[in-house]
């Protein structure tokens, strides 16, 4: 395989029905892909034995060998470097085999006649994360406490047989990754014939500590639950009873952190990182206006899907504004991003969510952190007394008012920052109109409560 092709995905369609192989390739091959193509299982599998692909688009049901046995026979003799991901086709809305082919492997089941919006975004996912994996070829377990997307597939989910069969009504899939408050499980949800992100919280070894994790647990749910925003994961569903698993059920996700993409990428052009920044400020202002403190922005907490469109995550320890389950003097969230309030021990408010942004937009400028955080009681000297390096000593080439925003959300005293969030995002306007961008508001709103 040469390397346009490598670029754009090499797929392979395996299909017994003539017509919808011939309309498949077609369809796909305009979108700039290179497709081969197969008229039944055994031929799938000695073409994929031949050469490399990057998808299989197979259906399920075909004479000789259907779409289940071969993926269990890619995977039982795998090719070298990165084996094929699957994508399996039915006119058959069996909610059973659509699990089953998932659990074997396939990144998703789609009903024919596929509706072609949907086949394209399910080939553009795979395409990203298998470019996601090329740069981390030895991707390492997420420890973000709640990421509701699966940076790996294929060969690289972990054995079925680790996993539970099911959460509740939600059927398990794959592990999408663990970290302190918890486990990320891939899932069916066959009531309404979805795949969700399911996070199973871990239990307190105490009866007190566990209380304090389940009225935090429902704070999370509460306050994710009332969102209803595009750069907002979106949470269907929870249950926090004491004797049954704890768990959270959010929309799946395709698209790497924005960590992820910073470290790829080095630093971001300043055009980029302002285009992510208004949605992420447009987020955050339509959460405050709704009483819910983040309180963790950072770049693990944000997911980048295609065109850049972000996600932002993780409201496990979000604060809602008439909520007293936490204190002054708690430090909650990642130091390294925290506003300088949260050291001192003053009661916060939404503007220290501004100071996160500020630190996320800082390291998207300049590819590194804006405080050094090597050693803590450094960092938070850092963060309490000092300044992060000018962007210009850093490379950054970029309009004044850029700055004057970073340096407005970076200030020490809250008071200094934006009390009017409509007009960060103005500037953030002004910036695009600058860079040729048109940014809208993914919500449309009237004066916020808190300007009343």
């Amino acid at each position: 395989m040469d390397e346009r092709e490598r670029d754009k995905g090499a797929l392979l369609v395996v299909e017994d029905h003539e017509d919808t192989r011939e309309v498949l390739r077609e369809y796909l091959e305009q979108l700039g892909y290179t497709v081969e193509t197969a008229s039944d299982g055994v031929e799938g599998i000695e073409k994929a034995n031949a050469r490399s692909f990057d998808l299989i688009i197979t259906d399920a049901n075909m004479p000789r060998i259907g779409g289940h046995e071969m993926i269990q026979m890619l995977r039982a003799n795998p090719r070298d470097g990165d084996a094929p991901d699957v994508l399996m086709l039915s006119a058959s809305n069996d909610i059973n085999r659509a699990v089953e082919a998932m659990r074997l492997g396939a990144v998703n089941y789609l009903v024919k006649p596929v509706d072609s919006d949907q086949l394209l975004a399910e080939v553009q996912a795979v395409m990203q994360a298998r470019r996601d994996r090329a740069r981390e070829p030895h991707p390492a377990t997420s420890t973000s406490s709640s990421v509701a997307h699966d940076p790996t597939s294929g060969q690289n989910r972990p054995p079925v047989d680790d996993l539970p069969t099911s959460i509740a009504r939600y059927q398990v899939l794959s592990k999408i990754g663990a970290g302190g408050m918890g486990t990320i499980y891939k899932c069916f949800d066959p009531l309404l014939g979805r795949t969700v992100a399911v996070k199973v919280v871990l239990p307190e070894s105490d009866q007190c500590g566990q209380q304090e994790l389940l009225q935090r647990f429902a704070c999370e749910a509460q306050a994710a639950g009332m969102l209803r925003h595009p750069n907002i994961v979106t949470v269907y569903d929870y249950s926090a009873e004491s004797r049954g698993p704890v768990f959270l059920v959010m929309e799946y996700l395709h698209g790497p952190s924005l960590g992820a993409v910073i470290a790829a990428a080095g630093k971001l052009p300043w055009q980029r990182a302002v285009g992510i920044a208004f949605q992420l400020a447009d987020a955050l202002e339509f959460a405050h206006r709704n009483q819910v403190i983040h309180r963790d922005v950072k770049p693990a907490n944000i997911i980048v899907q295609d065109g850049d469109a972000v996600k932002l995550l993780d409201f496990g320890i979000a604060k809602l504004a008439n909520s007293e389950l936490t204190v002054p003097g708690t430090v909650i969230g990642s130091p390294r991003y925290l506003a300088p309030e949260s050291f001192r021990g003053a009661r916060i408010d939404y503007r220290a969510d501004q100071f996160s942004l500020a630190s996320v937009l800082y390291e998207m400028l300049t590819g590194a952190p804006a405080f050094d955080f090597s050693n803590f009681y450094a960092g938070m000297h850092f963060i309490l007394s000092e300044e992060p390096a000018p962007l210009a000593t850093l490379g950054v080439d970029a309009p004044s008012l850029l700055h004057d925003v970073l340096a407005r959300l970076h200030q020490k005293d809250p008071e200094q920052r934006y009390y009017n969030e409509m007009r960060l995002l103005d500037d953030l306007v002004e910036l695009g109109e600058i860079a040729g961008m048109t940014l809208q508001l993914g919500v449309a709103r009237e004066t916020p409560e808190y300007l009343r």
